[in-house]
């Protein structure tokens, strides 16, 4: 369904361009890196989806300026060589963000700022939210405590894309139920025009 077009890294810190450069924190920050690809959608006439995965630093102040250096990057990769917003590449962004929506790093991701379009939280565009294998004594996930997140951004014309499912995942697993990871699973359908 999708071909290859570009794809590649940068990282979370003051030199970004440079592999395996580590964060904002004065120290004992970790490199974060930000993993992209643009993939041509074979079935939707020759549109683009920028995919973007990354893993922001759980410490201050790295989250607060990891956000607007992911949105300026991210901004960039949408561009044609032109340097106008490619109108047929469409985003879809996720991770680890290690910030809340209650967070400057949050409201930097879905905040315009000096002409650099917003991400939407694909959660805040679904009709509900579900709950896949929930069970009677997990009562301790909030939307508001999540610090995973899938964004994505409006066309270049103004299009918001529809989110048709989102869901996190609450299965534990195994004789001792555990859960399979430290965070919680989120999964969102996203139907760009």
């Amino acid at each position: 369904r999708f071909k290859l077009v570009d794809h590649g890294f940068f990282w979370l810190s003051p030199t970004p361009d440079k592999p395996y450069s580590s964060g904002f924190a004065a120290k004992g920050s970790l490199p974060r890196i930000v993993a992209w690809a643009a993939l041509r959608d074979l079935r939707r006439q020759g549109r683009e989806v920028l995919f973007v995965n990354t893993h922001f630093d759980n410490s201050s102040p790295s989250q607060a300026k990891s956000a607007p250096l992911f949105v300026q990057r991210l901004t960039a990769l949408r561009k044609s060589t032109a340097g106008a917003i490619n109108p047929l590449r469409d985003v879809v962004a996720m991770g680890d963000f290690n910030s809340t929506p209650s967070t400057s790093a949050y409201a930097s991701l879905i905040t315009p700022s000096g002409g650099i379009a917003p991400l939407i939280d694909s959660q805040s565009l679904a009709k509900n939210i579900e709950k896949v294998g929930e069970q009677s004594d997990q009562d301790d996930w909030r939307v508001e405590d999540g610090i995973d997140h899938i964004f994505v951004a409006q066309t270049p014309e103004g299009v918001t894309p529809t989110v048709t499912r989102w869901a996190v995942d609450l299965r534990r697993f195994g004789p001792n139920d555990f859960f399979p990871s430290d965070h919680w699973p989120v999964l969102a359908e996203v139907q760009y025009p």
